[in-house]
C-alpha cells in the first residue's frame, strides 16, 4: 500500500507522486480543481524534511503551476 492510500486518498483523484510528494485532487472540497500537494514524510514542519524533498519541491510546484496554466489558457490567445 502506498502513502497516499493510506491516508485514505483513492487513486483516482491522485495525479502525481514522486519519492517524496503526492499530488491529488482535494476530496472535499466545492471548487472544482482544488489540488493538495502532501509530504510522504511523516513531519510536522518544512524544515523536518529530508533535504532531497525539499530540492524536489522547488521544481514540482513550477511544473504543476506551468501546467495549469496550460490548461486554464484560453484558447482564443
Amino acid at each position: 500500500m502506498n502513502t497516499a492510500q493510506q491516508v485514505g486518498i483513492a487513486p483516482e483523484f491522485i495525479i502525481l507522486q514522486t519519492d517524496h510528494w503526492v499530488l491529488n485532487h482535494h476530496l472535499s472540497s466545492a471548487l472544482p480543481g482544488y489540488l493538495m500537494l502532501g509530504s510522504r514524510s511523516r513531519v510536522n514542519s518544512l524544515a523536518d524534511l529530508p533535504e532531497s524533498a525539499l530540492t524536489e519541491l522547488g521544481g514540482l510546484l513550477a511544473r504543476v503551476q506551468k501546467n495549469l496554466e496550460l490548461q486554464l489558457k484560453p484558447k482564443w490567445l
